[in-house]
């Protein structure tokens, strides 16, 4: 779930009803596949996306009958068409929209998920749809549910709609894994252009280096944190989550290695080292020769970035950004990465 739309739901005032749409399910090419969650209010305001265009509008309009009923919907959209002049949708799959009044009591729940604080941790749940009661439950992995069944269902690897469930309805299960966090080493002019396009990106940036003339407010005004301290402190304290990205860009080829050699120790989803072909075959050899195995070398992207030809230090940023959005959402390296791999 993106940052934002989780602060607002877990925030919500209630000054006025609203309806909270989420994508249950898809298949094939679709414009949204992350379990995207979208509010509704009733002045026709929305917050979120649920993938835009004329299923997002039609998915807008039926909130405004669920605010009036109060009966939640379940809705299928087919977006196979071959009519370009047909409003229904070209893109070539499906998908299931479930809308549905935004409570206090599910506020409270995903209030449950604690995203606000450090070593945040993924989530699974279950939802069901009675198509005889037309009512909604939420069933959280946090709730060691009894019934043989749902933990058969908590078990399956599979994510939207589960073919084998039981009673009346649909069920889905969906991992809802916390907004990941940016760690950025060296507050330079590089870091500093890549904290703000990580921040337009509704990512968390946390920035650190011992130069607090570099790593000020000034500098990087969107930064969750700022800390400063010499790169041994800093390192030695570092306590990231384990789907958390982290940057490697100090001022100095020293640092780098001092950081590195930590880093590969840790449990994080990335880490990315900005330097030269040359420099990172120079640490690698050296770490290599400290005991570490190619396939620990092979976990840093670096150099860092797509090739894209880059030049400038905002296209440098935008090079380094991509590769990190490829990889949180594809979790796989780019064909066009820079990196190459440790032999």
């Amino acid at each position: 779930m993106e940052k934002h739309i989780y602060k607002i739901l877990t925030e919500y005032d209630f000054m006025q009803p609203a309806a909270i749409c989420s994508v249950v399910d898809s298949k094939g090419s679709v414009p949204r596949k992350d379990y995207p969650f979208m509010l509704v209010l009733a002045d026709k305001t929305t917050s979120g996306t649920v993938g835009g265009g004329q299923l997002e509008h039609r998915v807008s309009q039926q909130a405004q009958n669920v605010l009036q009923t109060g009966e939640p919907q379940l809705l299928h959209f087919d977006l196979t068409g071959e009519d370009p002049t047909d409003e229904a949708g070209l893109c070539g799959g499906t998908a299931t929209v479930l809308v549905e009044s935004f409570t206090r009591d599910l506020q409270q729940q995903f209030q449950q998920l604690n995203w606000e604080q450090a070593q945040s941790e993924a989530h699974l749940v279950l939802v069901h749809f009675d198509t005889n009661a037309g009512t909604v439950q939420r069933i959280w992995d946090w709730e060691s549910p009894a019934d043989n069944d749902i933990r058969a269902m908590f078990e399956s690897e599979s994510q939207g709609k589960l073919a084998d469930s039981p009673g009346n309805g649909y069920w889905y299960r969906h991992l809802l894994t916390p907004p990941p966090v940016i760690h950025i080493f060296g507050a330079g002019h590089v870091g500093q252009r890549v904290a703000e396009l990580a921040a337009f990106l509704d990512l968390d940036v946390m920035v650190y280096d011992d130069r607090a003339e570099m790593a000020s407010k000034e500098r990087f005004p969107f930064a969750g944190g700022l800390h400063v301290e010499s790169f041994q402190n800093l390192i030695e304290s570092f306590s990231p989550g384990s789907g958390d990205y982290v940057l490697v860009m100090t001022k100095g080829h020293r640092y780098d290695h001092l950081l590195i050699r930590r880093l590969l120790t840790l449990d994080i989803a990335y880490l990315g080292l900005m330097a030269s072909k040359r420099k990172w075959a120079v640490l690698q050899k050296s770490l290599a020769d400290e005991g570490f195995r190619p396939d620990q070398l092979n976990r840093v992207h670096a150099p860092l970035g797509l090739d894209i030809g880059s030049e400038t230090v905002p296209e440098i940023a935008v090079s380094i950004m991509s590769e990190v959005i490829h990889h949180l959402r594809l979790r796989k390296r780019s064909p066009i990465a820079l990196v190459e791999a440790a032999r």
